[in-house]
């Protein structure tokens, strides 16, 4: 099995700790896939039947990659026990059957990546707050190129708390420490870190200025053939001439 060096000449160039890691954990939502309208599709739907309305924008200001009563307490802090519960159903009815129909995509060079990461001989897992994210991996046909997939259960804190990350090395039978995790939020990273775990972000390091965890984090990626490129492994194959 290869393992990547951080911070030594050919592995993952992105903070300069020497510590091998063994197994990658991928966030679903904004990692593997970008489906922030998809899931506001779904909430708009089940919100509207209590009367409360929302923009996109207002959505992933406010709520991206939160857990889904997190999101109901953001747009629906009047709605009685009764009401949240209807939105609840309804918004994972809506999304189960957007994804169904097709209607979320891999990341471009996402799937190349984790290909390029289990032909390194390294472990990958998923752990994701969304309940779909399983049903979404399987519509794709990618399910198979994880060793696991873990989706917030009954019994599990959903990010910021560890709980979904320490089960999925767990389940990779990894320590955190050896397990880069690829997130995008504030909320997933701090959950990650709080696992132990090193971390890089998918998205911009200027959208991360001002957020006090930002010198923690492994560094940040535009897309998967960059992040390729910094753990030493040249072009990935997808992109290679």
């Amino acid at each position: 099995m290869e393992t990547v060096e951080q911070g030594r000449g050919g592995g993952l160039q992105l903070a300069g700790r020497a510590v091998p890691v063994e197994g990658l954990v991928f966030d679903f939502d904004g990692v593997l896939v970008d489906s922030d309208e998809l899931h506001w599709r779904a909430y708009r739907r089940a919100f509207a039947a209590e009367g409360i309305v929302f923009s996109l924008a207002e959505y992933v200001s406010g709520a991206k990659g939160r857990a889904r009563a997190a999101v109901i307490e953001r747009f629906g802090r009047d709605l009685d026990g009764a009401a949240r519960a209807r939105v609840a159903q309804a918004k994972t009815d809506e999304a189960h059957r957007l994804v169904t129909a097709g209607l979320l995509e891999p990341v471009a060079g996402a799937v190349a990546f984790v290909r390029a990461v289990r032909d390194r001989g390294l472990r990958c897992g998923v752990a994701s707050t969304s309940v779909i994210a399983p049903v979404a991996l399987q519509q794709m046909g990618i399910a198979g190129l994880f060793d696991c997939i873990c989706a917030k259960g009954p019994g599990d804190r959903a990010k910021p708390h560890p709980d979904i990350f320490l089960r999925a090395f767990s389940l990779l039978d990894r320590s955190a420490a050896r397990c880069l995790v690829v997130e995008d939020t504030v909320v997933g990273a701090r959950a990650a870190l709080r696992a132990g775990a090193p971390v890089v972000i998918r998205g911009g390091e200027s959208e991360w200025r001002d957020e006090p965890m930002r010198s923690a984090l492994e560094g940040f990626f535009s897309d998967y053939p960059e992040l390729h490129r910094r753990l030493g492994w040249g072009a990935l194959a997808e992109e290679a001439a």
